[in-house]
């Protein structure tokens, strides 16, 4: 049985999930791992997912709900209670665990411009064992032993998998020969799943290559978008002395994976929310799946991460997936 859910991802926009100042050409650069890839880093979801569940709860109507300081009074607050449970109680009171782990949201596949084909999803082996790290620690091992397959494939040659892509595909700027290969079932079970959240990721599998992890820190790098902004001076309208800076975007379309894994864990606000009882029940995975939904309203549902909303930045769609089927 899975352990949790699976959670599929698509940046709607750019998103900038930052990692601070930093020397060089980009002054905020977007989180990255030890790899060079981009990266959203499960802090930062967890506190864009969590707000997201109190705004649905509806307690910041409530100022009963709310401290002087602009935080959630989780004793106090029957509505957010779901919200204390699952993502953990808050500062100023007395700690509780969250019931779900959040794992780091890591990147599948990132669309990259192609010269000959308008744009492609490019993804590596790298990407594809990392994504199955993720799909083993929610104990799809069918979805894991897929992805690692294709890693293995794609280890001697590069891979064509689109059928609206030739062999040769030029991908930033260069052309490279590719092997034409077709997707196991589990992988097209769970490129379904993706295409599913529409826009860009209705079209991944039809547009899905492989290269080498060789150059494909290099290519993705290419994709992301460098912003170089000003802040004016309103009298004026001249620019501001040091107010000049670059930041770093991960492109729209860009596909991540997840997952929530449910911990037997004791927390006072789920045994009001679930019962008592919680950690004795064998469907506890279930039992939480049908309440998060119920909060949510759906399967998927939209947040912003990075702080950039007001410029229309950090919209990202998510699906969450129990079980796959």
């Amino acid at each position: 049985m899975p352990t949790g859910f699976l959670l599929l991802a698509s940046a709607l926009t750019h998103i900038h999930p930052g990692s601070g100042r930093a020397p060089g050409i980009v002054d905020s650069p977007v989180q990255k791992d030890p790899y060079n890839y981009p990266i959203l880093m499960a802090s930062s979801a967890k506190g864009a997912l969590k707000s997201f569940c109190i705004r649905r709860s509806g307690a910041l109507k409530n100022d009963k709900c709310l401290s002087s300081d602009g935080r959630i009074r989780c004793e106090d607050c029957e509505s957010a209670k779901v919200c204390c449970c699952f993502f953990g109680s808050e500062p100023q009171e007395e700690a509780q665990t969250s019931l779900l782990s959040i794992l780091d949201f890591v990147p599948l596949t990132f669309p990259v411009p192609s010269a000959n084909a308008g744009y492609v999803y490019v993804t590596t082996p790298m990407l594809l064992r990392r994504a199955s790290q993720v799909v083993y620690a929610l104990e799809l091992h069918n979805y894991a032993e897929a992805l690692e397959k294709l890693a293995d494939m794609a280890e001697s040659k590069s891979l064509v998998i689109g059928s609206a892509l030739s062999e040769d595909v030029d991908i930033a700027g260069a052309t490279l020969e590719f092997n034409r290969v077709e997707l196991s079932e589990g992988l097209k079970n769970l490129m379904r799943c993706i295409e599913e959240l529409k826009g860009l990721a209705s079209v991944a599998t039809k547009r899905l290559v492989v290269v080498s992890d060789g150059i494909g820190a290099s290519i993705v790098d290419k994709a992301l978008i460098r912003l170089t902004r000003i802040r004016l001076q309103i009298s004026k309208k001249t620019v501001m002395k040091r107010a000049l800076w670059t930041e770093e975007y991960i492109p729209s379309g860009t596909i991540f994976i997840s997952g929530l894994v449910v911990n037997y864990i004791s927390n006072k606000y789920c045994g009001e929310v679930l019962g008592e009882d919680y950690m004795n029940k064998d469907n506890l995975v279930s039992i939480v799946y049908k309440k998060l939904k119920g909060m949510l309203g759906e399967d998927e549902f939209m947040f912003f991460v990075g702080g950039k909303e007001s410029i229309g930045r950090g919209l990202i769609k998510v699906k969450i997936y129990y079980p796959m089927q």
